[in-house]
């Protein structure tokens, strides 16, 4: 009976391994972020465009959301698509595992291209705090959902959809290797009983 414990523990320990592909985000741990947007208005006309962000974010000890983006845009009437890559520093606090909005963000501007016209009246650099949006909690370890409704100076009203998720975290490829090694020892082990 003892010995058979080590394959046991053994098995035990290979699924365990492998079964991994994802862990839970913690403080300063990168997430997967998302946005959609919808464009409202554009230099005072009212327009239907859109735009999807893909980037990370994280949250830090102090209580603070930081999140970044490459946005690709499609606002139909003003030209061809562009591209606004930008990050925003939400203020915030964490209780357990719950981060709340404490009201107020600073975005900053790091490069736009392609549509002359949204290029032209970007501003590349930290633009002035926001502030109005609604209250928002989300989980450190598990992500989720939120929306914003904001002004980029006079140049557009949007309505943001926002997500944060645990990044995927694969299995290394030493992992694997260590699984299929003790596999093969407990091979080896049952053919030298038999």
């Amino acid at each position: 009976m003892n010995a058979k414990l080590p394959l046991i523990i053994t098995s035990a320990s290979v699924a365990a391994l492998m079964g991994a592909t994802a862990q839970a985000a913690t403080v300063g741990a990168a997430m997967d972020y998302t946005q959609g947007i919808n464009v409202i208005s554009l230099l005072g006309t009212t327009f239907s465009g859109s735009g999807v962000g893909v980037g990370t974010g994280s949250f830090d000890s102090n209580g603070e959301l930081s999140v970044g983006s490459s946005v690709a845009t499609s606002i139909p009437g003003i030209g061809g698509p562009g591209t606004v890559v930008s990050s925003t520093l939400y203020s915030g606090s964490i209780t357990g595992s719950t981060w709340t909005y404490g009201g107020t963000s600073q975005q900053t501007f790091i490069s736009c291209t392609g549509n002359a016209t949204l290029c032209g009246n970007i501003s590349v650099g930290t633009a002035a705090p926001t502030t109005g949006n609604p209250i928002f909690s989300v989980d450190i370890l598990t992500g989720g959902n939120w929306f914003t409704s904001s002004t980029i100076g006079f140049l557009a009203q949007l309505d943001v959809t926002h997500a944060l998720a645990p990044s995927a975290v694969p299995v290394p490829a030493a992992a694997w290797l260590f699984g299929s090694a003790l596999m093969g020892l407990a091979g080896v082990s049952r053919k030298r009983k038999a």
